[in-house]
């Protein structure tokens, strides 16, 4: 149980922080166009 819980967060994290980073790039991005 708590070793296939392990393996899920393993696996899932890096999705995870994959995703902040892209929702963190967009908005930068989009602040950045609306300054224009």
């Amino acid at each position: 149980m708590i070793a296939s819980l392990i393996l899920a967060i393993v696996h899932i994290g890096p999705v995870v922080v994959f995703a902040f980073i892209c929702g963190v790039f967009l908005c930068w991005i989009y602040e950045k166009y609306q300054n224009l």
